[in-house]
């Protein structure tokens, strides 16, 4: 890669000493950037491989909007093919470590520490709201309306697990069991009432850089996959199993978030549940399903509806 006439738009002369890979997003791949002298900080390079400019477009806009979050600020953009023929951002380079790195289980003051800084950081996305739910565009405008209800949500199971016969994959038991239980439980998802708000969608893992030494959150990355919804998106997200399971997190979790400024009602880890059955069809609907990927889908849909009645 010419790393160094990429950086030419911002000035930066230096001689690079070593041109690392980070961890890539779903259409792009991050390089970060040190160099041989002392007087330029490490930089990071993503390089839009799928040409996704709208996504790009996106992430710059939200970059730009959310001041407030901790996350890397975007010092340079190429939206056009660039001297690699790829569009690409330049940004700052935030130590931490990843959240899904973090060596478990965490201690109490840890937990507390670490679910305060998560609930804020969830607040402060969450204040970003929009008109109708959806997907957005390039200008952060929603130009694909979409629904979270209970009917959406049956509507996406039949149609993942009849009409694409995904059942069998899932396995014909579970599968009836699910059913059932959205029929059942489904309607929930209609007691959210409030503006959609900007979700990050994929609240987690990788996308979460975590201060060790505060147990803070030093940075949040890769809005991609960002559009308007429910708050629960997010938080079902972030409380998947095995981290979602620390003893703690959920009470901290929630008090960080009301203490900046969001609201849950008292149900809000029932709804986060259910919300994030969404996300585990769409897993399902996939032309290719990993199996590990399968076995976590199977663990966490039965999981969910064998715990729903004991759940605080």
């Amino acid at each position: 890669m010419q790393a160094q006439q990429l950086l030419e738009p911002i000035g930066v002369a230096a001689a690079i000493d070593e041109l690392t890979v980070l961890t890539s997003g779903f259409s792009n791949t991050n390089y970060k950037v040190t160099f041989a002298d002392n007087a330029h900080k490490p930089l990071v390079i993503r390089l839009i491989e799928h040409a996704d400019k709208e996504r790009m477009a996106k992430e710059i806009k939200i970059n730009d909007f959310v001041k407030d979050l901790p996350q890397p600020k975007f010092v340079y953009h190429q939206t056009e093919d660039s001297a690699i023929d790829l569009p690409y951002i330049v940004m700052e380079f935030i130590e931490g470590t990843r959240l899904d790195a973090l060596e478990l289980p965490l201690t109490p003051e840890q937990i507390n520490k670490l679910g305060q800084s998560l609930g804020a950081s969830l607040a402060t996305i969450h204040k970003i709201k929009f008109a109708e739910a959806g997907f957005l565009n390039g200008m952060l405008i929603v130009d694909k309306p979409i629904k979270m209800t209970g009917r959406s949500l049956n509507a996406f199971a039949n149609q993942v697990l009849v009409e694409q016969g995904r059942q069998e994959m899932l396995g014909k038991s579970l599968s009836r069991r699910l059913m059932a239980f959205i029929e059942e439980e489904g309607e929930l998802l209609n007691s959210y009432k409030n503006l959609p708000c900007l979700c990050h969608s994929d609240f987690g893992s990788s996308n979460i850089l975590i201060d060790t030494n505060t147990m803070a959150v030093s940075a949040v990355l890769d809005f991609e996959f960002a559009f308007a919804g429910t708050p629960y998106v997010d938080f079902g997200n972030l409380l998947r199993p095995p981290f979602g399971l620390e003893p703690g997190l959920r009470e901290s979790l929630a008090a960080g978030y009301k203490k900046a400024g969001g609201q849950l009602p008292d149900n809000w880890y029932h709804l986060s549940l259910l919300t994030d059955l969404f996300a585990w069809l769409e897993f399902l609907s996939r032309d290719e399903v990993p199996e590990p990927v399968l076995d976590s889908v199977r663990i966490v849909v039965s999981e969910t509806i064998t715990n729903w009645l004991w759940l605080d």
